[in-house]
């Protein structure tokens, strides 16, 4: 017998409405950073993801980009 599961996870306007994000991670959603002389807004987390756990937004081109959690420690 073969159970399967679905799990949806979905980006709000509010950090808290994110679902399975511990604390100290939701507190960084919707940070703005600089890359490359492009802005971006962190719209997701994924803890899971090892090498490039934060997604994030460029707020021209509305395109999203994945990026090592170390981008935020600058």
């Amino acid at each position: 017998d073969n159970k399967f599961t679905t799990r949806v996870t979905g980006v709000s306007s509010k950090a808290d409405e994110v679902t399975n994000l511990p604390p100290n991670l939701s507190k960084l959603l919707n940070t703005e950073f600089v890359y490359r002389s492009d802005k971006y807004l962190v719209v997701d987390i994924k803890p899971r993801s090892p090498k490039f756990p934060i997604i994030a937004q460029n707020t021209t081109t509305k395109s999203k980009f994945k990026f090592p959690m170390s981008i935020l420690n600058k």
